[in-house]
């Protein structure tokens, strides 16, 4: 399960870096031009959190259990992911809700802060858990429990 995680996370980050590049693009256009691209956003972030489950980390951690360094390192690459879920679901609360028209006039500075959020995330993944991932397969780790 491991050695497709990278092949399926580098491929819904490439897809989420293109959908905030588009919207980067039109941030000055009017927002009605702008919010179908936020719809798809979220659920390219969506499946990109997906596939880091509490199962996913299990795994990965299961390969590290004598490696106090990496399981921290585990144990951060959690903690990082369980915050920025909470400002995803805060940011797309309001701005795909109901009520998202409201704050059309915040949404430029909004999406900036949250895209680089996002993109900290990605580079974090690529230069924490992409090696950690590599390192269980090269090892033929296996879950155990």
């Amino acid at each position: 399960m491991l050695t497709r995680s990278i092949a399926q996370l580098t491929a819904s980050q490439a897809i989420v870096v293109d959908l905030i590049a588009r919207i980067e693009d039109a941030l000055r256009s009017p927002y009605s031009l702008v919010k179908p691209n936020i719809r798809k956003i979220q659920n390219g972030l969506f499946s990109h959190f997906g596939a880091q489950d509490e199962k996913f980390f299990k795994e990965l951690a299961s390969c590290y259990q004598l490696d106090r360094e990496s399981v921290k390192v585990i144990e951060f690459l959690t903690h990082d992911l369980n915050e920025l879920k909470i400002k995803f679901l805060i940011f797309f609360d309001k701005y795909t809700g109901e009520l998202a028209d409201r704050g059309s006039s915040s949404f430029p500075r909004d999406f900036t802060q949250f895209s680089a959020q996002v993109l900290a995330r990605f580079k974090t993944e690529e230069e924490y858990l992409f090696p950690l991932i590599k390192k269980s397969s090269l090892e033929s780790c296996t879950a155990k429990g």
